[in-house]
């Protein structure tokens, strides 16, 4: 969420936000609210909650948004090859680690039971197979050894978040 707040905050606002749809969870099995789509709907960014990334009606309205590029942050999704040649400049992810280290969907954990002292975030282009397009540019932190996973992930949320602000900023 970081990513999505200091883009919209720092004037790089997306066109849309794809996100997943809305679940429900506990006792009441109330509807969950996503962050996400509040702030998307607050700065007045369209939104599209597909179950599946290769819906046919997703990838049509998908389209029709004319993005240059697709920014990629924890979707859990693989992307197939009919979303990705959508964007004309394509996907580029933020990944939670210093690739290729720590592939894969828990990066952060793998980090701090490895003893690793380094760690980070990567931009990656986004391919067809999972964590394995060229790596942009990263960011790196140094670990505790003490340091609990959900401090880690906070930490590199936060540095993610700006990495990429200044990667966009620079194209």
């Amino acid at each position: 969420m970081p990513s999505f707040r200091s883009l919209v905050e720092g004037g790089l606002a997306p066109l849309g936000l794809v996100t997943a749809p809305a679940r429900r969870a506990g006792r009441g099995r109330k509807e969950i609210e996503n962050e996400l789509v509040t702030i998307a709907e607050g700065a007045g960014i369209p939104v599209l909650r597909p179950e599946r990334a290769d819906d046919p009606e997703f990838l049509s309205a998908f389209a029709a948004w004319q993005v240059d590029l697709g920014v990629v942050v924890a979707y859990g999704q693989i992307l197939r090859r009919e979303l990705l040649a959508i964007p004309r400049e394509g996907f580029i992810n933020l990944h939670g680690s210093l690739l290729p280290r720590w592939r894969g969907a828990s990066p952060v954990q793998a980090a701090i039971l490895a003893g690793d002292m380094v760690s980070g975030v990567s931009i990656q282009r986004v391919v067809e197979a999972l964590d394995a397009g060229a790596v942009l540019t990263e960011r790196s932190v140094s670990l505790s050894p003490t340091e609990r996973g959900d401090e880690l992930f906070e930490r590199l949320s936060c540095v993610g978040a700006q990495a990429l602000i200044e990667f966009l900023a620079g194209l």
